[in-house]
């Protein structure tokens, strides 16, 4: 008999790609509120069984029953949580604690949580490890700090906690996020022929490709409750993967000849590198490189023949399809829907 394994977050970037991967070994359900579900950029690779339509500040003990292990990725994103901070307060860690008490409760055995190096905010100088001092600079950052600190604090023999802290992601996915960096600057170029920079292009970032960090996920529920358990870890290509901005624009460039549009008048207050030393010691290893990995995405783009409306659609643009919903009054001010669900 495999093992349940619940995925919050199923319908969003990562988990339209991570359940594809996890369903031919575990027995998935997925559970997700559905704010991005009307529309696909392609259809997801996979047919769960059962999906759980439900808000995770919802979640109850029977939604839990015979779950094995969780993994964690419904997070509302980091340009939402600065135009709404605190709605996101409540959302991202009030909400997602409770659920993990829940689970602890009920007795789910491993928690694997989607946190972000953005906990990491600026170090000008240092490439940041899982002993760094943390500098959260927005309330999306603020959260992850926050719910790693509970998550840990539930941690015991009976509940293995893994706090994964993500790199920027990049990669095709049938939800898509063109609110990320490299997916928005090769869909510039694919559909507006320019290169266009929402910042000065400044900030160093640490990028991961999507089939990483989902082959990540599915190596850290695999480890040993050993190795799991209290595992604070970075998830990124190690040096190899720490850009500036202006470099990612630079590769796509020279990939396409279309021209850089700078926004000299934004510069972005988080710049920060990662060491992945620490995920590579437990024999998870990021191998994917990224000016590849770029050559493959405008490739795709160009496949599908991306087009400006699909890269100003709200459902590709979390905050764009948020205040959406927010407008039309299909969701309340707590981002809860109008209908009962």
């Amino acid at each position: 008999m495999r093992n349940k394994v619940l995925v919050t977050g199923s319908d969003g970037y990562i988990g339209t790609v991570l359940c594809g991967k996890l369903q031919d070994e575990f027995d998935i359900t997925g559970l997700d509120t559905g704010y991005y579900r009307n529309d696909y950029l392609y259809a997801p690779l996979w047919n769960l069984p059962r999906t759980i339509t439900k808000d995770v500040r919802h979640v109850t003990v029977e939604d839990l029953q015979d779950v094995e292990a969780v993994i964690c990725l419904s997070d509302l994103n980091d340009p939402l949580s600065q135009a709404y901070p605190d709605i996101i307060r409540k959302t991202n860690f009030a909400g997602p604690a409770r659920f993990a008490t829940l689970c602890k409760e009920v007795g789910v055995k491993r928690f694997i949580y989607s946190s972000s190096a953005s906990v990491y905010g600026f170090a000008a100088d240092s490439v940041m490890d899982e002993t760094s001092k943390l500098n959260p600079l927005t309330p999306y950052a603020e959260c992850k700090a926050k719910m790693e600190d509970h998550l840990l604090s539930l941690c015991d023999e009976r509940f293995s906690v893994a706090c994964m802290r993500n790199s920027t992601v990049y990669g095709p996915s049938p939800s898509i996020r063109f609110d990320l960096v490299i997916n928005y600057l090769c869909g510039t170029a694919v559909a507006k022929n320019t290169i266009e920079l929402k910042s000065d292009g400044g900030a160093w970032r640490p990028f991961v490709h999507i089939n990483d960090v989902c082959n990540a996920f599915i190596s850290i529920l695999k480890l040993p409750v050993a190795d799991m358990s209290g595992l604070v870890v970075n998830v990124g290509n190690g040096d190899k993967g720490n850009y500036r901005v202006i470099d990612i624009a630079e590769i796509i460039h020279e990939l396409t000849g279309c021209k850089i549009i700078v926004n000299n008048s934004n510069k972005d207050k988080r710049s920060y590198r990662i060491s992945s030393s620490k995920l590579e010691q437990l024999g998870i290893k990021c191998s994917k490189d990224l000016k590849t990995e770029i050559t493959n995405m405008i490739e795709f783009f160009k496949r599908i023949r991306l087009t400006e409306q699909d890269l100003n659609s709200s459902t590709f643009t979390r905050l764009e399809q948020i205040r959406y919903l927010i407008t039309t009054r299909q969701i309340d001010e707590d981002l809860f829907w109008s209908r009962n669900e």
